[in-house]
């Protein structure tokens, strides 16, 4: 499951012009260092990251979802 996170992860991160300089996925945290475009907030580019891998996950991992 984390090589499916990572890969959501990496795939939002290019879509949105975000650069990841590093990552590392753990069963239960993600942490990501990012070179973003100034028209990003933080909070934004975090609503977006968690928001799109949650949805995926848990359609492909429907247990996720108790």
């Amino acid at each position: 499951m984390g090589v499916v996170a990572e890969a959501i992860i990496r795939k939002t991160c290019k879509e949105l012009d975000i650069e990841i300089i590093d990552m590392a996925v753990n069963p239960d945290h993600v942490q990501i260092f990012l070179k973003y475009p100034p028209k990003y907030s933080v909070s934004y580019i975090s609503k977006m990251i968690k928001g799109i891998s949650s949805r995926v996950l848990r359609k492909e991992f429907p247990h996720l979802k108790e």
